[in-house]
């Protein structure tokens, strides 16, 4: 995808290699398990510094015992984007490096 601002849908998602990203009206959402809280606040400053290198930042969340929620959503039109993707996949490949696994039901 070229655009931007280009709509992405969950067949793109799971091109894209997100099985565990979930897309909603809320945006396109994972859960990592970080191995602890410590781990989790750890991972939290890792995507967050990710997040400021590409001026894109998603709703992060941090909660006992070390699970951390991502949820990305361009605000700015309302809509998942191709920056939203691009994210998900920087933070899954950041998750990966760390050893940490997506929560699955």
């Amino acid at each position: 995808m070229s655009d931007d601002n280009q709509s992405v849908t969950s067949e793109s998602v799971g091109k894209a290699g997100l099985s565990n990203w979930a897309v909603s009206d809320s945006g396109l959402s994972v859960t990592y398990d970080c191995g602890g809280f410590t781990g989790g606040g750890q991972f939290v400053a890792a995507v967050a510094a990710l997040a400021d290198r590409r001026n894109h930042h998603p709703d992060l969340s941090l909660s006992y015992p070390g699970h951390v929620t991502v949820v990305t959503l361009s605000h700015d039109v309302g809509k998942l984007t191709d920056r939203d993707l691009g994210l998900a996949t920087a933070i899954e490949r950041l998750a990966g490096e760390d050893g940490y696994s997506a929560v699955t039901d």
